[in-house]
């Protein structure tokens, strides 16, 4: 049985209205990371909710090989720029960029496998990584910082890959029962918030 966390009660970086948010994750020491993703791939399966949209903050300097596989596969993508900036040195230099963020079109669970293989790295590195279900994205570029705006559930995965923040406006994902039944069979709830489960 896989023992899974889940916290109503959680710090989340988004605040969207008349969403039901929560934070799960599987526990596992050793390669959570991993875990976590297959986690992710399951549930998302389980709702079997297709054309769905990744959006990921990449790197300035991998832009150009990112465009380069996601071309070879043949997928729709759309690049924006954030509106805040990021900073790496090269030579002695410094220089200064505003990151590539991707929103990628996903109509099938294994492109969406293929994909997470090519580019979870990002995630794990603490680049912005998401699902949305159904619509894409759209970002508020007023002021320093790119602000996501929210129009369906929408997978944030977590700090380091540890888990994922969920956001759902979806009728069959509004409360801890609903996340149950949601599961894969091997999965099992062990502790809600700082309860646990017997």
């Amino acid at each position: 049985m896989k023992e899974l966390w889940i916290a109503e009660d959680y710090e989340f970086e988004l605040q969207p209205a008349g969403f039901y948010s929560f934070y799960i994750s599987k526990f596992e020491e050793i390669d959570y990371q991993v875990e976590n993703k297959e986690l992710l791939l399951e549930m998302i399966t389980q709702l079997d909710t297709f054309p769905l949209y990744v959006f990921m903050e990449a790197y300035d300097d991998d832009e150009n090989e990112i465009r380069s596989f996601l071309n070879e596969k043949g997928l729709y993508y759309h690049v924006e720029n954030l509106k805040e900036k990021r900073q790496y040195m090269t030579d002695g230099k410094t220089f200064t960029y505003h990151p590539p963020l991707f929103q990628i079109e996903i109509i099938s669970i294994d492109t969406l496998e293929w994909l997470l293989e090519k580019t979870y790295y990002l995630a794990l590195q603490n680049q912005f990584y998401g699902i949305s279900l159904r619509r894409k994205l759209h970002f508020n570029h007023e002021g320093v910082f790119s602000v996501p705006i929210l129009s369906d559930t929408t997978f944030k995965i977590g700090h380091d890959g540890q888990g994922f923040e969920v956001y759902s406006n979806s009728k069959n994902l509004k409360s801890l029962s609903d996340i149950t039944k949601l599961l894969p069979v091997p999965y099992k709830i062990v502790q809600i918030n700082d309860k646990e489960i017997l």
